[in-house]
């Protein structure tokens, strides 16, 4: 993983929780077959939508 995926991955733990539980969901459904950098940029259209 590299430098810039791993400070992805701390923010996405860092905001996942403050997310309502189906959003949680996907992020733990899509974790495994999505970098954390392209789930955090879903984290932060989810927040701009919500």
């Amino acid at each position: 993983m590299n430098i810039q995926k791993g400070i992805d991955r701390i923010k996405l733990d860092e905001k996942a929780p403050l997310m309502p539980w189906y959003v949680q969901q996907f992020i733990d459904y899509k974790l495994p077959d999505l970098s954390p950098s392209t789930l955090l940029e879903y984290v932060r259209d989810y927040e701009t939508f919500f």
